[in-house]
């Protein structure tokens, strides 16, 4: 097909053990245009209120109750709508992600019909399934109130800059910590990690017989996604004509007049300029940079304080 592919990826945030509360702190849309073979992500911050709900029936009784946006932050916008069966469409599994996918449709007036989620232990477990994931890390990374995927208090975090290969624990930690840089500065980071995983697969080994399907049965295990098995050799094959030279980076950050920042960190949306960059991510040539984060004074004892993970299983 012609028409332009969006796909939303969500990490979800699922607290601490015992806790219900599942905020989406990562709402990425990876955007493909088959006919230039170019490629985008877009990251919406998780602070953003206000996102306007779509008119259609699906969205009816949501509007009857929040108006036509939604005042809560983007990120609680998920666990209310698997809550809510009374007001969103689709069961306990996908209602929220139906909700998310409408809003941000709705948002970036585009048309969002896949998703792919993964929570903190499930994106662990994933990386860990590639075997890894080579990061050139540019600036240093220091954390030390690193907050423990597993609820156990905090950790201090050192990240080195150069080339290195994280286990899914190092890869989490490197695209969670937003304490000494910044939430937007956290979403370049995911686009950059999404950028490597996608450039170390090997596609073309994807493509030989019975290949997409064991993938499948290994990671339904940390992946939850609407996309058909039956679509897999379809994205494979565009994902293997995509020029991944010049992938666009478009982080919404109010820091690029996307919104304003109100007293209370929310941030509310300027909804004619996202369309418009949203619309015409494709038109530039160049690669929008990613912004950097600050450069933190090195600790005392510079030392990645994590414990590694298991080897991958076979």
């Amino acid at each position: 097909s012609d028409e332009r592919l969006d796909i939303l990826l969500v990490g979800l945030d699922s607290g601490r053990p015992g806790e219900r509360t599942y905020l989406t702190d990562t709402m990425m849309v990876v955007s493909v245009d088959p006919m230039s073979g170019r490629m985008a992500f877009i990251s919406l911050p998780r602070d953003t209120v206000d996102v306007p709900l779509p008119k259609g029936n699906d969205f009816r009784k949501a509007r009857s109750v929040f108006g036509s946006a939604y005042a809560g932050r983007i990120n609680t916008l998920y666990i209310t709508a698997r809550l809510r069966d009374d007001l969103f469409p689709g069961n306990d599994q996908n209602r929220g992600y139906r909700a998310l996918m409408g809003a941000l449709s709705e948002l970036y007036r585009l048309d969002i019909r896949h998703y792919v989620a993964v929570d903190l232990k499930s994106f662990r477990g994933a990386v860990n399934a590639f075997g890894g994931l080579v990061v050139d890390v540019q600036v240093p990374l220091f954390d030390d109130a690193y907050a423990a995927a597993d609820g156990r208090g905090k950790l201090k975090l050192y990240i080195p800059p150069g080339i290195q290969r994280m286990n899914g624990r190092g890869a989490l930690a490197y695209t969670r910590s937003r304490k000494s840089t910044s939430d937007f500065d956290r979403s370049a980071r995911q686009q950059y990690v999404v950028e490597s995983l996608r450039d170390q697969v090997d596609l073309e080994a994807l493509l030989e017989p019975g290949t997409i399907g064991e993938l499948r049965e290994q990671f339904d295990e940390y992946v939850t996604t609407n996309i058909p098995a039956r679509m897999l050799p379809q994205l494979v094959l565009l994902a293997t004509e995509l020029d991944t030279r010049r992938p666009k980076s478009l982080v919404l950050s109010p820091q690029r007049g996307f919104g304003a920042t109100q007293a209370d960190y929310d941030i509310k949306p300027n909804l004619s300029k996202i369309r418009r960059a949203v619309r015409n991510v494709f038109k530039s040539a160049s690669k929008a940079p990613a912004a950097s984060p600050q450069r933190p004074s090195p600790p005392a004892d510079p030392s990645v304080s994590l414990e590694p993970d298991p080897p991958a299983e076979p």
